[in-house]
């Protein structure tokens, strides 16, 4: 049974709040009885005056799980291809156009109403791209937006849904993925292997973080348990100060390295850290090249 049988109010509600803020799509059930809910229409990036700057027609299909899965989103033109898109597109041809760690597709918060928010947005830097050559300042591959997250905000859990709001843990789902991607990146972008060694620190050390306390009283719990502590090339994006030499290479081969690795690093830990310290204030940035 569909969810829009399984939950008729819930169906109005979503009606209702399309016509009142999305009026420009229509609603259609698709396929044999009960049908697939789909909503059809332009998602658009809208100038301050209002005018639309960029157009996408895009097609909105509803789960037979939803809400507890986000919809998927299809551009039925086909005029994106996975390449131009950057990877913001998954191979099945839908638009990678946010996740669960978005305010708007958050679990007990998703509509259609804010899918088509979520879409918006994906086309305004779609049009930045278009433009300019980049994608928009915080629109990252799905991929991404996890390491961002883990990195910038929290650790995920590896038991609960993953976020990209498919139906299975984040340990079976993504996570796997993105080890693998940090293993690519360590050893094809940035052209060297990092030992594992550069961030092992004996307990009875001093901590890094300059608390003043060894390293067993202080971070090493924190950094024991991230969920890629395996990979010095997370660790030094997100503690610098494990080997600062070896962080400031790792920069410096990043910073210009691939868009969404850039625009990663750029808002991470490394890039502050290193910012916030003048020329020769630390040995490990005399000399070198990078620059705020």
């Amino acid at each position: 049974m569909t969810w829009h049988v399984r939950n008729p109010g819930l169906f109005e509600k979503e009606k209702a709040l399309m016509i009142e803020r999305h009026p420009g799509f229509s609603m259609t059930l698709e396929g044999p009885p009960p049908g697939i809910v789909v909503w059809a229409g332009e998602a658009c990036f809208l100038d301050e005056s209002g005018d639309c700057l960029r157009a996408l027609p895009v097609r909105i299909c509803c789960t037979d799980h939803y809400p507890d899965e986000i919809p998927l989103v299809y551009e039925p033109a086909k005029t994106l291809t996975i390449q131009q898109c950057g990877g913001h597109m998954f191979t099945n041809s839908a638009l990678c156009y946010g996740n669960r760690l978005d305010e708007l597709l958050k679990p007990g918060k998703i509509t259609v109403a804010n899918v088509v928010d979520c879409v918006n947005a994906f086309v305004a830097s779609l049009w930045c791209y278009e433009n300019t050559g980049k994608w928009g300042p915080e629109h990252l591959h799905a991929d991404w937006a996890f390491i961002d997250h883990e990195i910038n905000v929290k650790r995920i859990d590896k038991r609960i849904l993953c976020p990209c709001g498919r139906r299975y843990i984040y340990g079976e789902c993504h996570y796997p993925i993105l080890v693998q991607m940090l293993n690519m990146l360590e050893l094809n972008m940035l052209g060297m292997p990092i030992p594992r060694k550069a961030i092992r620190i004996p307990p009875n050390a001093h901590c890094p973080c300059h608390s003043g306390r060894k390293y067993k009283h202080c971070c090493i719990s924190k950094h024991k348990f991230e969920n890629f502590a395996r990979s010095p090339l997370f660790m030094f994006i997100k503690y610098p100060e494990l080997n600062p030499s070896l962080a400031q290479i790792i920069l410096e081969r990043c910073i210009f390295n691939n868009d969404d690795l850039e625009r990663l690093v750029r808002k991470s830990p490394i890039a502050r850290y290193f910012g916030n310290l003048s020329q020769n204030s630390h040995p490990a940035i005399q000399g070198g090249s990078y620059r705020r």
